[in-house]
């Protein structure tokens, strides 16, 4: 990237030459490269490729602060929580996924098991512990 000081040289260089090929001798820059700077005099930043984004970066923060909060707080996190929590009603979950992955977070789907209480299990054990005392016929 050429700075602004340079660029003004170049623009006043080629309207005293107007050869394209000679300031660029003199600049030490391709004849090309001079052609881009005449010709363009805005210095906008060129768009990115493909579609715009859903989320800007305000909601990107927003995301950011509820996948931190419930790691510390130790809650599993799904794309369809972050929509709810951020109020991001008119993307998907899919988005909020995409826009995770982003961010930096890696995005799994859990294994299905069953999630037991300690209630539950002291439960099972006391069931099993009766079928062995009655003496049930296997």
């Amino acid at each position: 990237m050429f700075s602004e000081d340079l660029r003004a040289k170049i623009r006043v260089s080629y309207a005293q030459f107007q050869n394209y090929r000679q300031v660029g001798r003199n600049f030490g820059v391709s004849h090309q490269t001079v052609k881009y700077i005449v010709s363009n005099q805005c210095n906008e930043q060129k768009k990115r490729r493909g579609p715009e984004r859903k989320l800007g970066r305000h909601e990107e923060m927003a995301i950011n602060r509820v996948i931190r909060k419930s790691i510390q707080e130790g809650v599993r996190i799904s794309g369809k929580i972050i929509q709810q929590n951020c109020n991001l009603d008119h993307v998907s979950d899919r988005t909020a996924r995409r826009t995770m992955s982003r961010i930096g977070f890696k995005y799994k789907i859990i294994k299905q098991s069953l999630l037991l209480t300690q209630k539950h299990k002291l439960r099972r054990v006391e069931l099993a512990k009766n079928r062995l005392e009655s003496q049930h016929p296997w």
